[in-house]
């Protein structure tokens, strides 16, 4: 299988990825194979979350049906490349992205489609800044190179809001600051299995 990936995703999601985590599988980009016409690309470091979801161009179709989670490292080299598009190859256990061969990250990805809101209401939340800029460079940076006017959508001091770009394939889930505390949440834990 040979699929092409939009550059820019996955320079938004390096954004969102975690540089070290002990939950060694956030320091990554999982490229999830949902079907055949549709994969989303995602990233979190546990407070953060990046997912754009897109109709895969394939050079070469395939069956493969899943996830890989690509090194963070891997897609900084790979993003250092201008073309608009960076060629992803699966062939018998052999991963390459443009032209560098790697090893996905074994481990299970946290199950990012429970996180992302199916609605939001509005009311105010508390965000650390910090995160709140991480989220707005990852939109800027997938939304395709373009200057964007990002929306924070808030949903209140408990549930995550949305940063969203003009493109609406394209959103970043920030959690929110706990009440009377200078931590935030994550909704990813580290567990005897990997993740709660």
């Amino acid at each position: 299988m040979k699929v092409l990936l939009n550059r820019d995703y996955l320079a938004g999601a390096f954004e969102a990825s975690s540089k070290s985590d002990i939950r060694y599988y956030l320091e990554g980009v999982c490229v999830d194979f949902v079907n055949q016409s549709e994969i989303v690309i995602v990233a979190t470091d546990g407070h953060i979350m990046l997912a754009v979801k897109c109709v895969p161009e394939f050079e070469e179709r395939g069956d493969f049906i899943g996830k890989i989670i690509i090194p963070r490292d891997v897609i900084a080299q790979a993003i250092k490349n201008k073309d608009k598009f960076i060629t992803l190859s699966v062939n018998d256990s052999v991963y390459i992205l443009g032209n560098i061969l790697f090893t996905p990250i074994e481990g299970k990805f946290p199950d990012y489609v429970r996180v992302i809101p199916q609605s939001v209401n509005g009311e105010p939340g508390n965000y650390d800044i910090d995160l709140l800029k991480r989220a707005f460079d990852s939109v800027s940076k997938a939304n395709l190179t373009k200057k964007t006017v990002n929306t924070l959508f808030q949903n209140g001091t408990l549930l995550p809001g949305v940063v969203q770009g003009e493109n609406a394939a394209v959103m970043c889930v920030i959690m929110p600051r706990r009440e009377n505390k200078h931590n935030f949440m994550a909704w990813v834990h580290p567990d005897a299995d990997g993740v709660k």
